[in-house]
């Protein structure tokens, strides 16, 4: 009498059950990670752009001495022709985007009128963000609801360089 061996080909349900618990514990630890990607994306081209307009202040405000436009209003025209109004040496707020290179992919929206000659001066401020978190009439106060923009002040009552500052919490 001879005993035959069946041979077990394939997996038994129980082992099935455990490899797709072990997947469904990778899904939900590593999902947030995916999700998450989109608003790190917008956080950091809103940094790029931080830097892009901190370089246009410097480099604005370098060839503005150079050209001896350091006080009032004045233009100094961009490698690439674009015309760069200024006010005491750095880029206004008006000019900004187009000082700083931003791609059409940014919105911007003056937020405060720069007061540049006459009486008290006043400085100008431009906020910007993305064009696709905005659905409909561009507006500063649009921009500052979404909570992922940039806000640029100009230089008008000659009180410093302007810092472009982020918000993102919102992101």
């Amino acid at each position: 009498m001879s005993i035959v061996k069946a041979r077990q080909n394939g997996f038994t349900l129980i082992e099935l059950i455990i490899v797709i618990v072990v997947l469904g514990i990778l899904a939900v630890t590593a999902a947030p990670q995916f999700i998450n990607f989109s608003s790190d994306a917008r956080e950091s081209a809103l940094r790029g752009l931080q830097a892009s307009m901190k370089s246009a202040v410097e480099l604005g405000y370098a060839k503005a001495a150079i050209e001896n436009k350091l006080s009032g209003e004045a233009t100094i025209t961009a490698a690439d022709g674009t015309s760069i109004a200024l006010a005491n040496g750095y880029p206004k707020a008006s000019a900004v985007q187009a000082a700083a290179g931003a791609s059409s992919d940014f919105v911007f929206a003056e937020q405060t009128a720069g007061v540049y000659t006459g009486g008290s001066p006043s400085n100008g401020t431009y906020v910007g963000t993305f064009a696709s978190l905005i659905d409909g009439t561009v507006s500063a106060a649009v921009i500052a609801a979404t909570n992922c923009y940039i806000t640029y002040t100009d230089n008008a009552d000659d009180t410093g360089k302007p810092t472009p500052t982020v918000t993102v919490s919102g992101c």
